[in-house]
């Protein structure tokens, strides 16, 4: 599918929020078009603490309203300026799943925020920099040599548990050996926030959006063996138990899917609904 979008240049001048404002009418560059051939999964590492973070979330939402479904943002909360799920004073969003990634990828020596395309490590970029859109508009344009589809359902059982349903079908044009990785984000979650609108302190009505939540099956995914031009099945399951879960707006609840390899990273991601089973 053919895209042609205009970045703001809030994400081209996030570097330098001292500068003179930009003119409501002055906001938005024309890039040249691009051929989407694939989804690009983007992780902005980010806390509550973070004073910065505010200005990322701006420019990865100006990208997810141009480029739609090619452009999957995640949230994830972790290091030294991020609030515990299990904090008393406030409402926190850090987990420990969004911890075991922020170490694998090295975040915390970059700082907060940092943005990580497509799963690859080598691919680490400032939140608050133009440097990491280009690396977006890159991947989307890469060849898809898988593709994925996904349906996510919840439902209740007598005890009023909830279970969210995933199945997924993958086909390659390759023979290929791959990882499946299912992630539950949330959006839409009223907590606290540090620095917006420049603002030092707390603002207890911040809306966060595209939140980790957990890993449907497993940190890492799942081992998945594509044969070329071959559809392949895969069917997963999560169950609401604990307190916390309970706290989750099923309603407001996404999957996130994508395939990916050690060596190159995502191949092909799609981003879901959780739709009440029939």
């Amino acid at each position: 599918m053919k895209i042609t979008r205009y970045i703001p240049l809030l994400a081209v001048a996030a570097v330098m929020w001292s500068c003179d404002e930009v003119d409501e009418g002055d906001r938005y560059i024309e890039m040249p078009t691009i051929e989407a051939q694939k989804a690009v999964l983007v992780l902005d590492f980010t806390g509550q603490e973070c004073t910065n973070c505010p200005k990322a979330h701006l420019s990865i939402e100006s990208m997810e309203e141009q480029y739609g479904d090619a452009f999957i943002p995640v949230s994830i909360h972790a290091g030294v300026q991020s609030l515990s799920y299990t904090s008393t004073r406030r409402v926190g969003l850090a987990t420990p799943l969004g911890e075991t990634y922020d170490t694998y990828f090295g975040i915390a020596p970059h700082g907060y925020p940092s943005i990580v395309v497509d799963y690859n490590s080598s691919s680490i970029y400032s939140g608050t920099s133009s440097e990491w859109v280009d690396p977006c508009r890159n991947a989307m344009a890469k060849e898809a040599v898988v593709q994925i589809e996904a349906e996510a359902t919840w439902s209740t059982d007598a005890d009023g548990n909830v279970t969210i349903d995933v199945a997924t079908t993958m086909m390659a044009s390759q023979d290929l050996k791959c990882k499946l990785q299912l992630w539950i984000i949330e959006d839409s979650i009223v907590a606290p926030q540090k620095g917006v609108d420049d603002n030092p302190g707390w603002d207890n009505t911040y809306v966060h959006n595209n939140v980790l939540r957990a890993a449907i099956n497993g940190d890492w995914g799942q081992d998945v063996n594509l044969d070329d031009n071959v559809y392949t099945t895969s069917s997963a399951s999560f169950t609401i138990t604990t307190d916390w879960e309970k706290t989750w707006v099923v309603d407001n609840l996404r999957v996130v899917a994508f395939c990916y390899t050690d060596a190159d990273g995502v191949l092909q991601a799609i981003r879901q609904p959780v739709l009440p089973a029939l």
